[in-house]
């Protein structure tokens, strides 16, 4: 015989558990025990998933003929309990809540890095250690969870070298899309996205393994895309002879100045001309390129079209 569990169909809300309670006439005292011991259950959804797992392993575990058998008890049997609440006691629940504070810690350290692949997977574990449910409404309750997990999301980018001003961008934009959100599915999704654009954050503007000179010369330059970026103004506002940062730099980088601010400024087009449709000659001058036709070139010879060409491109239906 066979046994798998415990783990819940749905998730644990104020509502089920003080129903629970009602119904099994279990005392107050217990409330808080069991709350947190129903939301560090594995939440399977899909029943049928979960058959189709069982038929898998029983047919690895048992050369012959077998029965899923899914017994419900009608009758609540006589239950006896400690007077004493025993929530300090019960060792699984203290285990899962260090579980769960140990991966957030793993998590915020996948993000510093900029490896999403591994904060997808830290992620996915915390998602099994349940979090207790704290407030009667449950959509507000999530908000307030996710308030708290996108501050160590930002934290978490900050410590991977990003600059304040997009960690700023970044963590206000998800904070006014969980306030206009009251949908449980979307806020459930929206948790995985911000792995995702904080661990692409770090990817792309994490400046922690270069110099200080050197991650003032980067931050400056991503923040004035649109003003005059020459070697001699950027010696000027660092205080710094030309031909010093323009060695380090190119020993720090790998590439020349003039090549990285050639990079950043198309890489900033292509962010523009895929999420707003400002006019072309615009979006040149807000890259710090007024002149249309070097600008076209230069995006020509990074990507292999003009400007124009790229966002028809985008346009077009997978």
């Amino acid at each position: 015989m066979l046994f798998i569990g415990p783990f819940a169909t749905e998730d644990a809300t104020l509502g089920l558990v003080r129903s629970l309670t009602e119904q099994l006439q279990i005392p107050d005292t217990h409330f808080s025990f069991l709350s947190q011991y129903h939301t560090s259950l594995p939440v399977l959804r899909d029943k049928s998933c979960m058959r189709s797992m069982l038929i898998c392993l029983c047919n690895r575990l048992y050369d012959g003929p077998y029965r899923i058998l899914t017994q419900e008890w009608k009758e609540t049997p006589p239950l006896s309990y400690d007077t004493i609440d025993s929530l300090g006691q019960n060792h699984e629940v203290s285990k899962s809540i260090e579980q769960r504070y140990q991966g957030e810690q793993n998590l915020m350290e996948a993000i510093s890095r900029g490896d999403y692949a591994a904060a997808k997977e830290c992620l996915n574990q915390m998602d099994s250690y349940g979090l207790e449910q704290r407030l009667a409404d449950t959509i507000r309750d999530k908000k307030n969870y996710l308030i708290i997990f996108n501050t160590l999301c930002r934290k978490a980018a900050q410590y991977g070298g990003v600059h304040p001003v997009y960690l700023d961008e970044l963590s206000s934009r998800f904070a006014i899309q969980l306030e206009t959100m009251h949908n449980m599915s979307r806020l459930n999704a929206i948790q995985g996205e911000m792995v995702y654009k904080y661990s692409l954050l770090v990817q792309n503007r994490s400046t922690r393994s270069y110099s200080p000179l050197i991650q003032k010369a980067v931050d400056f330059i991503c923040l004035n895309l649109k003003d005059d970026l020459s070697l001699s103004t950027l010696s000027d506002q660092l205080s710094v002879h030309k031909s010093y940062l323009s060695t380090l730099f190119k020993r720090e980088t790998g590439t020349t100045l003039t090549d990285f601010v050639t990079e950043r400024r198309i890489s900033h087009a292509i962010y523009l001309l895929n999420t707003t449709s400002e006019p072309v000659q615009e979006i040149a001058s807000a890259c710090g390129i007024p002149d249309l036709s070097y600008f076209t070139k230069i995006f020509r010879r990074k990507k292999g079209m003009t400007p124009t060409q790229y966002r028809e491109m985008i346009k077009q239906p997978f």
